[in-house]
């Protein structure tokens, strides 16, 4: 992919440059500084023009983004290590119950997920996976083997709890809220109906591992704001969640106004060389209260022009815009 546009001195560096190469580059046009004096704000937006630019997850700025984490192969240990945990005093019954049963499908009906009684220090009952009848891992197929390793991943790891309150179509909340521990089983199922790129299995992977990310900061269900912090368990988690990706899919950036229009996902369709823009929901204001509006859409991403180029806008950076052709 080249750049083109009115820097001249820009477009060359993007055009020689792959996606690691391209952070100072895009910091100098942006901000005028170097990449390890951004802010973390600043940090993200070069990140995902220059993931854009190479097609690559987790480009690194001055150390901002985090290193793609290894799937956790699964194994039995005691109950007491488990680091799952539901509050069920706060959450939603059908919520409990749909993404019980959302859990059961993907594994086969061969395992599912239980409370063993036992609560943690702020009340949130401990969870483990067991399987149903005479069912082994071995009796596990590869997808299946897949969502189990995802969740056994974040069940076993020891350094951290994901501590959840499930919630069932909740207007304040976009598939997940990372302050207050909340995930939205309705918004899973409708990414299922959907049909598109971002499935209910990647909304479950991302939430739960933004939450483990956010307890091994020390960060209690209602702290934490969209800070530096904020940002290392997203990455953290975007880095899990890309993994249940089609494999002719991969992941380009985020948060970007692409020709005019905001997205907040950007995939690339490897087969066809496609852009496809995905946007969960839609944030509004009602009776002064922000809510959200969860209606996943995704689009094929059209060239301006036969020349293949995109013009393409940070959303905190509205007047800076950057022409690339693809």
């Amino acid at each position: 992919m080249a750049a083109a546009g009115g820097n001249d001195a820009l477009a060359g560096g993007l055009a020689a440059a792959g996606a690691e190469a391209t952070a100072p580059i895009v910091s100098k046009w942006l901000y005028g500084k170097d990449a390890k004096d951004l802010t973390a704000e600043e940090k993200a937006t070069v990140s995902a023009i220059a993931g854009l630019t190479g097609a690559a997850t987790g480009v690194a700025v001055g150390g901002s983004m985090a290193d793609v984490a290894q799937g956790n192969q699964a194994g039995h240990t005691a109950v007491d290590n488990n680091r799952l945990a539901i509050n069920h005093n706060q959450s939603d019954k059908k919520a409990i119950d749909q993404f019980n049963q959302k859990v059961k499908k993907e594994l086969g009906n061969k395992f599912e997920l239980k409370g063993t009684g036992k609560l943690n220090a702020l009340g949130y009952e401990i969870m483990e996976l067991v399987p149903i009848g005479n069912n082994t891992i071995s009796s596990l197929n590869q997808a299946e083997l897949d969502f189990y390793n995802m969740l056994n991943s974040v069940i076993k790891d020891p350094t951290g709890t994901a501590q959840m309150i499930l919630v069932y179509d909740d207007d304040q909340v976009s598939g997940g809220s990372w302050k207050y521990n909340k995930f939205d089983v309705a918004d899973m199922e409708k990414l299922d109906k959907n049909h598109i790129i971002l499935s209910g299995n990647m909304l479950i992977v991302h939430e739960l591992n933004e939450q483990l990310e956010k307890d091994k900061l020390g960060l209690k269900p209602g702290e934490g704001t969209n800070d530096n912090n904020f940002s290392k368990s997203h990455n953290r988690a975007t880095d899990r969640d890309i993994e249940f990706l089609p494999q002719h899919i991969e992941m380009v950036t985020e948060n970007l106004i692409i020709n005019g229009k905001r997205y907040t996902k950007i995939y690339r369709d490897k087969n066809t060389g496609n852009l496809i823009g995905v946007n969960p929901s839609t944030r509004y204001t009602e009776n002064g209260r922000e809510l959200d509006r969860f209606d996943p859409k995704q689009d094929i991403i059209k060239p301006n022009n036969k020349n293949g180029s995109f013009t393409v806008y940070s959303p905190n950076n509205p007047h800076k815009p950057l022409t690339l052709e693809f």
